[in-house]
């Protein structure tokens, strides 16, 4: 088959990125069957065969995805199951595990998936073993992540990995154990490396580097490398792979030669290419089978076939086959970062690796600060970040790690199955020079933080990466006046607000509360969502995306985590001026540039023709609980008002009741994220709100809202909208009396969760 339509069909799978709900694949395999006949006469219909066959493949496997999702009957109730574990057990918090199954059977002889899918589940510690077939009682739920501007895409990435269902786990019983499995012995290496981890963490990284699991790996060392731009390196990367392969081959052919009469009838050239292939492919399994790895053994496999063929591979045919192949083997492997960034790197390397004859030093300086220009676009589109110190760690990192530490894991592990103190005094030797290193990568980052944070709308990006295009390519193809004037799109700036308009942007946060409002020349965030990793996937993303570096004032609610758990990346990450909190910082450190105070009842403040007066609390509640001291803020302006009530309950409405603070609003933020002990009849009636909001998470395991709140609601004729089904909500009211309203998941693609 021709390059061109192996590059189709490649084409034709990533139209699954771009689709906002699954055709027929019954059509399109009509197409694609129509247009190969027409093939026959024009051969241009034959290309659009193979891109409409790769659609229909991806669109098949998408169905089958879609189909194996938990019926909404099944979510949220204990099912009793057969499963078979797969995998390898991860931590979580809480000292519990997350652990991938495979479901068997039903105790209730219920329906179960039809194609074997995985289910990501969090359970208690336990002995764990791939492949062992468990009795557990599960709560499963859909797979349903953040829908917010800059946020993760945890549906498209557990897509990506086959995971149809998350959810909880607990009274495993071992029905089954397993026999030896590669997965098994990589549990057994972790296991191994515990007590080694425990002294050095530095060898944790080893271990990823060895099998791809990065369990036992620090945040701290993973928040240096992600810093620094050389977290790809955590990854088992195409050149570890080739690096063993060709110490493998090296060494057959040492023994060849050592009886070379032994071999008379058996050419090195002829066996060198199976055992490079054989080699990468046991290396690759070690390494869990990552899309890394099955690339470059698929390019790899692609050069044997051409050069036993007697026939040079063609490195761009070689580099479209292997694309097309792996879609073909996982198509939905086109909603992952990994995949893009792994070809991508590739083909860079392709066109600009070895361009000029000039010293290895020169070459690897020149080829990683065209890396990080090149990639910059996908980092940005897929993190929302770029580590400027990103060629200078490369060129630090990757001979070392390539040339030291992974040859050093791998002579570990076979070294330590005939003497383990051997295998253990290489990884350690490894870990010391992955501390070294990171030594060196902390005085990098040490000034101040090497992350630029840009978060361009798609339109700024495409011009943005057309502009890099441009100054990459040689001076004689293409002028370089062209690429500033592609760059203009991307540097202007955003539109400002008119006087006396409000933007507020309810972020999914999930079970938690985190609230931008916008005026023309300030920004205030109430709360900063339920943990660190949602302040940094969710909230820091969302305020960089918009244009925002600093907040005028950030104002907690209240201590709970699920309202103050994201501050330390929003410290970390913006400049803050004013907090206002209404108890004092329990488990977060404040800047000494912050200007921080207790929020008052009386507190009052006018900015950009929009209006702030905080409501509570007052001074009878300081024996209150948390929950009934949080800051209430009100906020109006021409034609407009809208009430932030953190978590207060029916005490502390009560007490608002009785001082007469309460006025109709026109948007009301449910308390306590629909909570029973909130949302009062009294206080609704009064407050009359035209339209509420309820942040909450996803079949959280509170049930919020609760139904009798919802109900409440429902009699009053108060539209309710949940975070949990609409995504970040946005509101911007405008003087004149216009109302934009926005949710982020009704721009929804076909694989996103809709409650």
């Amino acid at each position: 088959m021709p390059g061109k339509e192996w590059a189709a069909f490649a084409a034709g799978v990533t139209g699954l990125l771009f689709l906002p709900q699954l055709p027929e694949a019954a059509w399109l395999a009509a197409a694609a069957g129509a247009g190969w006949l027409a093939g026959w006469r024009w051969p241009v219909f034959k290309v659009a065969a193979w891109a409409l066959l790769g659609l229909c493949w991806g669109v098949w496997h998408a169905e089958r995805y879609l189909q194996d999702r938990v019926p909404s009957g099944d979510e949220g109730r204990p099912i009793i199951v057969e499963a078979r574990m797969t995998g390898l057990p991860a931590y979580a918090n809480f000292g519990r595990v997350r652990v991938r199954w495979q479901p068997l059977r039903r105790a209730d002889h219920g329906r179960l998936p039809r194609y074997a899918p995985r289910w990501e589940l969090t359970g208690p510690a336990g002995d764990y073993r791939p492949g062992d077939v468990w009795r557990v009682t599960v709560m499963l739920k859909r797979p349903h992540g953040a829908a917010s501007p800059g946020a993760f895409d945890a549906e498209a990435w557990l897509m990506s990995e086959g995971v149809s269902a998350t959810g909880s786990f607990k009274d495993a019983v071992r029905v089954q154990p397993a026999g030896w499995s590669v997965d098994g012995w990589r549990l057994d290496i972790r296991r191994r490396f515990l007590p080694l981890v425990a002294d050095k963490p530095e060898a944790a990284v080893t271990l990823a580097l060895l099998t791809g699991d990065r369990a036992l790996v620090p945040d701290t060392l993973s928040d240096l490398y992600r810093d620094t731009g050389i977290i790809h390196l955590m990854a088992i990367s195409g050149p570890h792979v080739v690096l063993f392969a060709l110490g493998v081959v090296w060494l057959v052919r040492r023994v060849m030669c050592l009886k070379p009469a032994a071999f008379r009838r058996v050419p090195f050239h002829r066996v060198a290419w199976p055992v490079m292939l054989l080699a990468s492919l046991a290396y690759g399994l070690l390494a869990g089978w990552s899309l890394p790895t099955a690339r470059t053994w698929v390019m790899l496999a692609c050069c044997a076939v051409a050069a036993m063929a007697g026939r040079r591979p063609d490195r761009w045919g070689v580099l479209v086959r292997a694309l097309a192949l792996v879609l073909f083997w996982q198509p939905l492997s086109v909603h992952a970062a990994g995949f893009w960034l792994s070809f991508a790197a590739v083909a860079v390397i392709q066109v600009w690796g070895g361009w000029r004859q000039q010293s290895a030093l020169v070459q690897s300086t020149q080829l990683q600060w065209r890396l990080f220009w090149a990639l910059m676009p996908l980092g940005v589109l897929f993190f929302g970040q770029v580590s400027l110190v990103s060629p200078l760690a490369n060129l630090l990192a990757v001979p070392l790690v390539g040339l030291a530490v992974v040859p050093l894991g791998l002579i570990g592990l076979f070294a330590g199955m005939v003497w383990p103190h051997a295998g253990t005094a290489c990884w350690y030797w490894a870990g010391c020079l992955l501390e070294g290193m990171g030594a060196v990568l902390g005085r990098l980052v040490s000034p101040g933080s090497p992350v630029w944070y840009w978060s361009p709308g798609p339109f700024a990006l495409l011009f943005f990466s057309l502009a890099l295009l441009v100054f990459l390519m040689p001076r004689r193809l293409v002028p370089r006046e062209l690429g500033v004037f592609l760059l203009l799109p991307a540097l202007l700036p955003p539109a400002r607000l008119e006087p006396g308009a409000l933007r507020m942007s309810v972020l999914d946060v999930g079970q938690g509360l985190s609230v931008l409002l916008e005026t023309r020349h300030h920004r205030l965030l109430y709360d900063t969502g339920p943990s660190p990793q949602a302040g940094e996937s969710v909230v820091t993303p969302y305020l960089l995306r918009s244009g925002v570096r600093s907040l005028d004032m950030l104002m907690l609610s209240h201590n709970d985590l699920d309202h103050s758990g994201g501050i330390r990346p929003v410290l970390e990450r913006l400049r803050v001026r004013h907090l206002s909190y209404s108890a004092l910082p329990a488990d977060y450190a404040v800047p000494a540039d912050v200007r921080q105070e207790f929020c008052r009842a009386g507190q009052r403040w006018d900015w950009d023709g929009v209006h702030f007066q905080v409501l509570s609390p007052l001074p009878e509640m300081a024996a209150f609980k948390d929950n009934d001291r949080s800051c209430v803020l009100r906020v109006s302006g021409a034609g407009y008002s809208l009430l932030l009530t953190g978590d207060i309950e029916e005490k502390a409405e009560k007490v608002l009741l009785a001082e007469g603070v309460l006025t109709p609003t026109d948007w009301l933020l449910v308390a306590h994220h629909g909570s029973k002990t909130s949302s009062s009849p009294a206080f609704l009636d009064q407050v009359r709100p035209q339209a509420a909001i309820i942040s909450a998470g996803y079949r959280n395991r509170f049930g919020h809202p609760h139904p009798h709140v919802s109900e409440r609601y429902r009699r009053r004729e108060i539209p309710v909208e949940e975070t949990a089904r609409t995504g970040t909500l946005v509101r911007l009211w405008q003087p004149g009396g216009d109302f934009v309203r926005e949710q982020w998941r009704g721009r929804r693609h076909y694989w996103h969760n809709a409650p």
